[in-house]
C-alpha cells in the first residue's frame, strides 16, 4: 500500500499464469497486513495499470525492468486501519536491505527478511541476496532512509550468480 487507495505491485502478478491474460479487477481483492486468514481491511480492484513496457511471458532483462503495476483500489484505506509505505528518495543505499513477502508455505502470514545484501546493481536492476521465493514477487523491498523504511524496488525474479541463487 503506497496511498490509501493504491498498490504497489509487480506486473506478472496481476497476469493469470494459465491464460497469460490480465485479471479483471473483479478477480482481485488487497488484503492489507494478511495474517492467519485474517486481514486489517479487505478492499476490491478497481482499476490496473502495467507499465506499457511489460510483456508477460519469457523472462528477460526488459520483462523485469518493466515488471510494475499499480493497482487502484475501489475505496480508500483509512490511515488509522492501515498507514501507506513511503517510496524511497532513489539515493544510494547506506546499508542492507529488507524483503516483506508472503512466499510459498507461507501465504497467509508475512515474514520479515532483514539484513538482505544489494550484490549488484545494473540500470536500475538490482540483484541481491534474500532468501525468496515462489510467491514472493511483488514483494516490498525496503531500505531504511532518515530512521524509516521506505520502498526501493520489487521483488520481481529469482535467479542464478556465480553459481547462488539470488
Amino acid at each position: 500500500l503506497i496511498a490509501s487507495d493504491l498498490v504497489l505491485t509487480a506486473a506478472h502478478c496481476v497476469y493469470n499464469k494459465k491464460t497469460g491474460l490480465p485479471y479483471q479487477t473483479n478477480d482481485l481483492t488487497f488484503r492489507a497486513a494478511l495474517t492467519d486468514g485474517k486481514a486489517l481491511a479487505e478492499r476490491p480492484a478497481y482499476r490496473i495499470a502495467v507499465d506499457p513496457a511489460y510483456s508477460p511471458g519469457k523472462l528477460t532483462r526488459t520483462r523485469v525492468l518493466s515488471d510494475i503495476a499499480l493497482i487502484l483500489l475501489a475505496d480508500p484505506i483509512p490511515s488509522s486501519i492501515a498507514d501507506p509505505f513511503a517510496l524511497h528518495s532513489g539515493g544510494e543505499i547506506g546499508g542492507p536491505v529488507s524483503v516483506v513477502s508472503y512466499g510459498r508455505g507461507r501465504k497467509e502470514r508475512m515474514s520479515w527478511q532483514r539484513g538482505c545484501n544489494i550484490l549488484n546493481r545494473n540500470g536500475g536492476l538490482i540483484v541481491m541476496d534474500c532468501d525468496v521465493t515462489y510467491g514472493s514477487s511483488g514483494s516490498a523491498i525496503f531500505a531504511a532512509e532518515n530512521g524509516r523504511y521506505r520502498i526501493f524496488a520489487l521483488t520481481s525474479a529469482i535467479g542464478t550468480q556465480s553459481g547462488k541463487r539470488v
